[in-house]
């Protein structure tokens, strides 16, 4: 075995550079970024999903007051029916 200066390095063996370059920090920037946008929009979806629920929600009060006035003009038109025809048979029936 030699001296330390004497030892080859190990091409097979992993090395670890600790500077930091330009290019590092430009990556890391573009990775805060991305993710700060990517939260941002996703904000703004959940907000229009929420306003998009709230505005469903009235429309629903609203098309079920029509589906119960309907069904009361219908029953009350069927109630008309069977009354002329309930006068009818009495008609007929005399």
């Amino acid at each position: 075995m030699g001296s330390p200066t004497e030892i080859k390095e190990n091409p097979t063996r992993i090395k670890f550079d600790a500077t930091i370059n330009l290019g590092h920090i430009l990556t890391f920037v573009g990775f805060m970024t991305a993710g700060m946008v990517a939260w941002s929009t996703l904000d703004k979806r959940v907000v229009v999903i929420e306003e998009f629920k709230v505005n469903q929600a009235q429309i629903n009060l609203h098309q079920e007051a029509l589906t119960e006035s309907n069904k009361r003009d219908v029953n009350e038109g069927f109630n008309r029916v069977n009354d002329k025809l309930d006068r009818l048979i009495e008609r007929s029936n005399k």
